[in-house]
């Protein structure tokens, strides 16, 4: 049986990417953001009468620290060993880590092998003793829940391959297959749905790989294929487009239509590496560049990949500095009446020039905020700057107007949302009825009963919540109905073609109607020509926000069109009157 790892983490990119590499050398592993989390899970699974093998805990976590999980494990007398990852290195911390009796310490930074090589050590001889006693030894190396190989089987399949070609001088492929929102199975569903579905699909993918392939279980909802024997990179590219295919149909689970797609990535040998390892690590890299671009599309591995790699981990490292070094400013666009042509809003937008890398898009630096959990303090920042402006504009006499603020997933899930928003009400004294806070579709659906509460609780204190990029997601009805929703947000996708596709303009009519029947307030975003905008208030639209009046622009350039000084475009609007 595989050994169960629980990962206590705050860092979400290192918690992945740990879990990634536990996973590739075969063991299971669970994942927690601090030690309360993790100590709700040990307590959850010795209710069940199943503990966990290993604890590896991170030390400085928010909540409940990694000590202090360890404490409450010693005091609960459960009999799990402890590895503890730090980057603090100070003799009382490593004094109390033997006081309270850790089998290992790992300074940070550390690499995979060094991780693995504290794990195996704890685990080895043990595991050799069940692998020497168990008849039928095939079972240590099959996923337990597909049945399917695993990454340790799977390696040695793939050393063998390697030799086979080049006695044969042939190409062969590693094809790693990520499920795309797998996750959302497991919370809309239950667990026990999940499991089935990881069945039917590696089920499909058997029927879908040649004779000659090998197929494998890399993680839970990620899957690797050997695809030997091939002339060229086309031909790997035909493996993957007849999987593909075959994934088109829905998949009926529990009464429910399930579509699956997959992130692909690819490495060639021997061009993309002569050993297991080095292919296994350029087509994960392939297929999480894959995921980067959204999902459901294929991408062979390139060199520069691993530049790539680089680039984000030094974009990573700048960017925990830049708060701290007041790096980050924000500009305002402004939200202009369609029927009067004046401003009625303001939407803050973060913008961050970076010393060495100059100015850095927010498409490019908020992804990865996202990922480390930096868009928590980056977000906070970005609503109290925010709020503190617009209540400077008021005191400077102009007419009071409403703030648009964006939030993120991650600010949700931190569980003080709605005291972070209220304390920053009271710092700036901005009213609360002068703050809208933006959400997209997304997420909405992380935790809906958590987040029905807490947006409920947001909108008591008197701020308006809109849904930013509307179209793009789940965009249904049960949904609009169950939050406490004051306006859409039209995503600019659906302006781009408004007056050249006509299939777009009866979408705006339909999404504007059902808006006001639901009496929400409508803003289409991307507006730059006239004619969308003549359009826009043909189909009733409220309030139009882009190019055509004006690009986001600093406090002070924002200040001048509240004064007029930069009149916006209102004759186009008298002449649709």
């Amino acid at each position: 049986m595989k050994k169960n790892i629980l990962l206590v983490e705050d860092e979400e990119k290192m918690l992945a990417s740990t879990s990634l590499v536990l996973r590739m050398a075969g063991y299971d592993t669970e994942t927690a953001k601090d030690g309360q989390e993790a100590f709700d899970k040990i307590m959850v699974a010795s209710v069940k009468g199943k503990l966990y093998d290993l604890v590896v805990t991170d030390i400085i976590m928010p909540n409940v620290n990694g000590i202090e999980l360890i404490k409450r494990i010693n005091h609960g007398k459960l009999a799990i060993p402890i590895i503890v990852t730090t980057g603090d290195g100070s003799k009382k911390t490593l004094v109390e880590l033997i006081r309270q009796g850790c089998v290992d310490y790992i300074s940070k930074p550390f690499e995979a092998k060094d991780l693995l090589e504290s794990i195996n050590n704890l685990f080895y001889k043990r595991f050799t003793r069940v692998k020497q006693n168990v008849q039928g030894q095939g079972q240590l190396f099959c996923d337990s829940i597909t049945g399917l190989p695993n990454i340790e089987l799977f390696l040695s399949k793939l050393s063998s391959t390697i030799k086979s070609a080049q006695s044969n001088k042939h190409k062969l492929a590693v094809l790693c297959f990520g499920m795309d929102r797998f996750e959302r199975v497991n919370s809309g569903l239950g667990c026990g749905s999940g499991y089935k579905l990881l069945n039917i699909v590696a089920e499909l993918l058997k029927k879908c790989i040649r004779n000659e392939d090998s197929l494998a279980q890399m993680y839970s909802d990620a899957f690797v294929i050997i695809a030997p024997y091939l002339q060229n990179q086309e031909d790997a590219a035909l493996v993957v487009k007849r999987i593909l295919n075959a994934f088109k149909r829905p998949i009926l689970l529990k009464g429910c239509e399930i579509f699956i797609s997959f992130s692909v990535g690819i490495s060639i040998y021997p061009c993309d590496g002569e050993k297991a390892d080095n292919l296994m690590k350029n087509a994960n890299s392939a297929m999480e560049k894959a995921k980067w671009r959204g999902g459901n599309n294929f991408q062979f591995y390139k060199l520069e990949m691993n530049k790539y790699s680089f680039d984000r981990l030094k974009l990573e490292n700048k960017l925990r500095k830049a708060l701290k070094q007041n790096e980050f400013v924000l500009h305002y666009q402004p939200l202009v009446d369609i029927r009067t042509g004046k401003i009625c809003g303001m939407e803050a937008l973060l913008r961050w020039s970076c010393p060495g890398l100059g100015s850095v898009s927010p498409g490019e630096f908020i992804p990865v905020a996202e990922e480390t959990g930096l868009i928590v303090p980056i977000g906070q920042w970005v609503l109290r700057t925010a709020c503190r402006q617009n209540r400077i504009f008021q005191k400077n006499g102009f007419p009071p107007i409403r703030l648009a603020v964006n939030l993120s997933v991650r600010q949700i899930q931190q569980g003080n949302l709605f005291e972070t928003i209220t304390q920053i009400l009271n710092e700036t004294g901005l009213d609360p009825s002068f703050l809208e806070l933006e959400l997209t579709e997304s997420i909405l659906m992380h935790d809906v009963e958590e987040t029905v509460k807490t947006l409920s609780k947001i909108k008591s204190l008197g701020t308006r919540l809109s849904i930013d990029d509307f179209g793009t997601g789940y965009s249904s009805l049960s949904y609009l109905k169950r939050f406490p929703i004051d306006t859409l947000k039209i995503d600019r996708s659906f302006i781009w073609e408004l007056t050249t596709n006509p299939f777009d303009a009866k979408i705006i009519k339909a999404i504007i109607a059902m808006a006001h029947s639901l009496d929400f307030r409508v803003v289409a975003e991307g507006v730059e020509k006239e004619d969308q905008m003549a359009i826009l208030m043909d189909c009733g639209c409220d309030v139009i926000q882009g190019y055509l009046f004006s690009r986001p622009v600093p406090a002070e350039n924002f200040a001048k069109l509240l004064q007029g000084k930069h009149r916006v475009k209102v004759r186009a609007i008298e002449k649709l009157k």
